[in-house]
């Protein structure tokens, strides 16, 4: 069973989690790396977070986990959610612990935590390029483990090559 958005298993804990606030929780952290290395913030948007939040759901659905694991691209996940792009870039991951996750924070900062110490994911965290951004998380009950998408983006219009 699926918990994407509202509350999520929690091995061993009294309360479940709420993804969602999770989720924003990663937008807030991303951000805060950002301005500690002198980038812009990221804006939230509604059309990427719907487009990471059905790639994140597709993952935990299926256990494949790649950016193309669901036979598209960022851009063309982005496109069908009618984001009109001149970039999008894309991070995902996902997190397993037997105990489960204390809480929303701690969740959240193991995602970024993780991002940052890949080059790849770290690249895209720092890139000015985007301008927006959209996060989700799914936990999938059978697996026990969350997955997260993180699609960041540039509107056409929005850049000197767009």
């Amino acid at each position: 069973m699926l918990f994407p958005i509202a509350a999520a298993f929690h091995s061993g804990a009294a309360t479940a989690l709420d993804l969602a606030r999770a989720a924003d929780l990663v937008l807030e952290q991303t951000n805060r790396f950002r301005l500690e290395e002198r980038v812009p913030p990221l804006a939230a948007n509604a059309r990427l977070a719907a487009a990471a939040r059905d790639f994140a759901r597709y993952m935990a659905e299926t256990g494949r986990f790649a950016h193309d694991a669901n036979g598209s691209q960022p851009w063309e996940r982005a496109q069908r959610h009618g984001y009109a792009y001149c970039m999008v870039s894309e991070n995902i991951g996902y997190q397993f612990r037997s105990r489960g996750f204390a809480s929303e924070a701690v969740l959240a900062q193991a995602f970024l935590e993780g991002w940052k110490a890949s080059a790849g994911h770290r690249k895209n965290l720092r890139d000015r390029e985007p301008v927006e951004i959209g996060v989700a998380i799914v936990g999938d009950e059978r697996t026990k483990r969350y997955y997260a998408v993180q699609v960041f983006g540039r509107p056409q219009g929005r850049g000197r090559d767009c």
